[in-house]
């Protein structure tokens, strides 16, 4: 196609400043070699109209005017025919021919890996590996043995593991981000195969194939990811940039993504309009402006693209080759791409009213008249989105759209997060948080410390670390996309838990702490990932944050105290003795177990195993062990511990009971310790109490996830103890065989140190009084523990 520089304009001669009339002829495209023996080349023709070559008029063509829409079917004509795939036979006869120089003696025969071809062992992976479904891949098992088709590929890689690996790319990246079709694979792939490796064809694949590795969490080629993007050219910048923005560095995407835009700018396409702008290339426009404005407000620098500078709208561009996401059965679809792209507008937005240089220069009360507008468009662009697609969960759709579903509302997150400037980036507001409690003169600004919408802000970090909790632990990708907002999310939810005193959202704060816990551990997994350092940073400040939120939650939580225990009193002797069941949940109790097992050390003995947290307990003096340092209690922990006294317990300690396992009749000491509670996980047994001076014993049957208190008789004046055996008799006569067991014992110091409670065969405040010394008690101690037990 080309023109006689004669009205009316046709695009390509409007995009160079020129004036034609459209005159249609058979084209091709000669190489660099060939076009010296060409003629010379049109006045309209200039370098911006090809890449390899120069295109070239045949002899004998028509030439008329034709409409708009003839052109279209011109240009669809043309395109089938030279992009019409080659059936099974043509692929036998085409590997006999043009691929006859390849020499297959010299190429390794490896199989495809785990994860990327049909049979993998992994069962749960079944309904991911399927035919690849492409067009072409159609004769997918009759170019098995055949080498790829782009040189240059790693050893082990076969046309199989292309096609299979592109395929995923169409399935897992192209939806969101319709940067390629799958006819331009097809011809990628083709001039590949006709052009040999020096090719800009050859650098589109490479740069589908690393995007598609990088975003594939069940990918089982490490690293090659990393060496295909290394060969991509600036042909393919946007996919290139899009590739860096799921990594820590960002700075690379930024240079990248300026590079896209002024080739974008360059080649005009922001200028299309209209019927124009439903061609393939406009998206790339809209593309750069959805990167640009979220790079903006994840990097905190000014955008590129200006909406005023675009001509066309993101409800004109074409659809036909990803940017919907379809449910499985094909009766839903949703239009990411069109509201990805309203919310960029918004990301700008927020840009120009918060972090530019004018905003900084609002007085509080405009910028919260600026927040609060910026809310309402949020709200008003969550009210567009259908309401079936507005919930936590959505049915029909299969694992690749859920997942750009939930980057969505990642990215939505980050929003409301940026509007308060509730970020890491906010130093001032991270380093307030951090002297939060300490003497008040060291904040002397009088902005709140908390942003307004704070039970907002709260809310939105709970659902964005819940989200990214429950993403494929292998899925890198989205885990890097999602960094800002995680550690935004982060510091709020630390915030909260450090401002207890300032607000009354306490209802979930040993949970949020929990969600701090796994939020910091799963950044933690990735740190050697970024060369940069950065992310180690933000993580040593998140860390500060927890740890600060930490200490003020177990302050404040006997002081607002929500969970408060349930206890019950039994009526039995001895008196004193408080129980409630399930205190925590099943699957609380089997998080909690595989923690003890897998995440906790050990001392290498065997029988009762013992760990101490808090002040630890001495087994020589039955108090104190002085000379040990206090330990911070772990975040497991601080949820378990009991709220009905008046202040945390001063120490707990964790046992394990092996089947057989038991402990002696015993009190605890009266002097040191106050109030006694135990937690009982894993298997049941009997406990028996016992009156020394009456003869009465009592078994009580300690269940699984139960809390005991024990007080008055039942903790001064009654010794407890458990048996050494494997077995326990129900009243009923049924016997229950022992498994492991599992306690926290939690006590509290007396002050003062000393009992009044006057029993002097059971109280060491009493004995001491009496003179008794304390190897009469040990001697005591001894001879109860090789008693007979009945």
């Amino acid at each position: 196609m080309c023109c006689d520089a004669k009205n009316p304009t046709c695009l390509s001669c409007e995009l160079n400043g020129l004036e034609c009339t459209w005159v249609m002829h058979v084209t091709r495209v000669k190489d660099s070699s060939s076009r010296q023996a060409s003629q010379e080349p049109d006045a309209n023709e200039n370098e911006s109209s090809h890449f390899d070559g120069r295109v070239e008029t045949a002899e004998g063509s028509s030439e008329r005017i034709l409409s708009l829409e003839e052109l279209r079917t011109e240009f669809k004509d043309f395109a089938n025919t030279e992009n019409k795939r080659p059936s099974q036979e043509d692929d036998v006869e085409m590997a006999g021919t043009e691929d006859e120089p390849f020499n297959f003696d010299t190429v390794t025969q490896i199989y495809p890996r785990e994860g990327y071809y049909l049979g993998t062992s992994d069962m749960e992976d079944d309904e991911d590996h399927e035919h690849p479904g492409l067009a072409r891949l159609a004769s997918l098992h009759a170019t098995y043995h055949y080498p790829p088709s782009v040189s240059g590929l790693p050893s082990q890689y076969k046309q199989y593991d292309q096609d299979t690996i592109i395929k995923t790319y169409f399935d897992g990246v192209n939806p969101a981000t319709p940067l390629f079709s799958e006819l331009d694979y097809e011809y990628f792939d083709n001039q590949c195969r006709e052009q040999g490796p020096v090719s800009i064809e050859r650098y589109a694949i490479l740069t589908m194939l690393a995007l598609s590795l990088r975003n594939d969490p069940k990918n089982d080629y490490q690293g090659d990811d990393e060496k295909f993007i290394g060969t991509a050219s600036s042909y393919v910048l946007l996919g290139t940039a899009l590739y860096f923005m799921t990594t820590p560095n960002l700075e690379r995407a930024g240079f990248l993504h300026a590079r896209a835009v002024k080739l974008v700018y360059r080649l005009g396409l922001h200028k299309w309009s209209g019927d124009f702008a439903s061609l393939y290339p406009v998206r790339l426009v809209w593309i750069a402006y959805i990167m640009d404005r979220d790079l903006s407000l994840l990097t905190g620098e000014p955008y590129l693209m200006q909406g005023h500078d675009i001509a066309s709208s993101v409800t004109e561009i074409s659809y036909d080759d990803g940017g919907i996401l379809h449910s499985e059965d094909k009766s839903m679809h949703f239009e990411i791409l069109r509201l990805r792209a309203e919310l960029a507008t918004i990301q700008g937005k927020i840009f120009d009213l918060v972090y530019s240089v004018r905003a900084s220069e609002l007085s509080f009360d405009q910028r919260e008249t600026v927040a609060d507008r910026l809310d309402e468009m949020l709200e008003e662009w969550v009210e567009s989105i259908p309401e079936a697609y507005r919930g936590d969960t959505l049915s029909g759709f299969g694992y690749v759209q859920l997942r750009f579903f939930k980057q969505l509302r990642v990215t939505y997150y980050h929003c409301i997060f940026s509007i308060r400037q509730a970020t890491l980036r906010n130093e001032k507001w991270v380093k307030r948080l951090l002297k939060f409690g300490e003497a008040r003169n060291g904040d002397e600004t009088d902005t709140p410390l908390l942003p307004s919408n704070w039970s907002g802000l709260v809310t939105a970090a709970r659902k964005c670390l819940d989200i990214v909790d429950k993403v494929d632990s292998r899925d890198m990708a989205f885990r890097w996309s999602c960094t800002h907002a995680t550690q935004a999310a982060m510091a709020i939810l630390a915030a909260n838990n450090i401002t207890l005193s300032e607000h009354d959202l306490h209802d979930s704060t040993e949970r949020d702490q929990q969600r701090l816990h796994i939020a910091h551990g799963e950044v933690s997994d990735r740190l050697d990932e970024d060369p940069t350092g950065a992310t180690e940073t933000s993580f040593n400040t998140c860390g500060e944050l927890i740890i600060k939120a930490r200490e003020s939650n177990l302050k404040n939580l006997w002081k607002y105290p929500h969970d408060a225990l349930k206890m019950e009193e039994l009526q039995i002797k001895p008196s004193g003795i408080f129980m409630q069941h399930d205190f925590i949940t099943p699957e609380h109790e089997q998080k909690l177990i595989h923690i003890f097992e897998n995440e906790l050390e050990w001392p290498a003995r065997g029988g009762r195993l013992s760990l101490h947290y808090g002040y630890t307990f001495s087994y020589k003096t039955f108090g104190i062990d002085e000379e040990t340092p206090f330990k911070p209690f772990p975040d497991w922990l601080v949820p378990l511990l009991p709220t009905t006294e008046s202040r945390p317990p001063d120490q707990v300690c964790l046992q394990q009971y092996a089947p057989g396992t038991g402990i002696p009749p015993h009190v605890d000491t009266h002097g040191p310790f106050d109030q006694l509670y135990s937690l009982s996980l894993g298997s049941p047994l009997f406990m028996q109490f016992a009156n020394k001076e009456t003869g009465e014993k009592v078994e009580v049957d300690l269940l699984p996830r139960s809390m005991m208190q024990m007080s008055g008789d039942s903790r001064l004046h009654w010794t407890h103890g458990i048996k050494s055996r494997k077995t326990d008799t129900l009243p009923d006569g049924t016997v229950r065989l022992r498994q492991i067991r599992w306690s926290l014992t939690y006590r509290w110091l007396r002050e003062g140190a000393e009992c009044e409670c006057g029993n002097e065969k059971l109280c060491d405040t009493a004995q001491r009084r009496k003179g008794i010394e304390r190897e009469y008690r040990w001697k005591q101690y001894e001879e109860d523990a090789k008693a007979p037990q009945s």
